[in-house]
């Protein structure tokens, strides 16, 4: 590698442990989220029965429904977009916020006695799908970039790496569910999540000097 290539890596460990960060909580969304669901969510949307297990299919239908909303808003923007690190940053504390967003209707309840309305869910969804799409697009774009001419599928290899970590560590963390309240286990991992975006938008200055050529 070239010096200039070797320079490109350094804010690549960023993006790096983002990107695990945020996975952690993206992950959740089939485990955690569907117990929470599963037991202490109503099933009707609008006079509409559903299957708890329906719920799984929001997240990727909000993915889907946001993507091309979010491109043409990047095209209209042009170069008045955020910076990639930017985009990044926002898409992990959206999904710190997802869990935060828990927080208030689980507080004050004990048991599986209760039922919150499925809007909380969807919209936790919401927050975690958007977030998704920032995150991911512009991860796996500025690490083709900030990739060494000889390591370029090895680097990608990295991006998807920090998925696996993310997903090991939450299969470790999901074991507190039951032996935490609820609005500890989401305040917390949410708060964690939220702290580390905001560390990457204080980096950027340093991020867009350092991440050239990634916009």
């Amino acid at each position: 590698m070239s010096p200039e290539e070797r320079g490109r890596l350094r804010p690549y460990i960023v993006l790096f442990l983002a990107s695990t960060v945020f996975n952690f909580i993206l992950f959740q969304a089939y485990s955690t989220m569907m117990l929470l669901a599963a037991s202490n969510a109503e099933t009707t949307i609008l006079g509409f029965d559903f299957p708890a297990g329906w719920y799984a299919s929001a997240l990727g239908a909000f993915e889907v429904g946001l993507a091309p909303v979010v491109a043409a808003l990047w095209v209209r923007m042009g170069r008045g977009q955020p910076h990639a690190s930017n985009k990044i940053a926002i898409g992990v504390v959206l999904g710190g916020l997802s869990f935060l967003l828990m927080v208030l209707p689980t507080s004050g309840h004990t048991g599986d006695a209760y039922r919150m309305s499925a809007w909380w869910i969807v919209g936790s969804y919401f927050l975690l799908g958007l977030g998704d799409i920032l995150l991911e697009t512009s991860g796996m774009s500025a690490t083709t970039k900030l990739a060494p001419a000889a390591f370029s599928s090895q680097t990608m290899s990295l991006w998807f790496l920090s998925l696996a970590l993310a997903n090991g560590i939450q299969a470790q963390t999901v074991k507190l569910y039951d032996d935490v309240s609820k609005p500890a286990y989401f305040g917390v991992n949410g708060a964690i999540a939220v702290a580390a975006g905001l560390a990457v938008m204080a980096a950027a200055p340093w991020l867009r000097r350092t991440m050239h050529p990634v916009h």
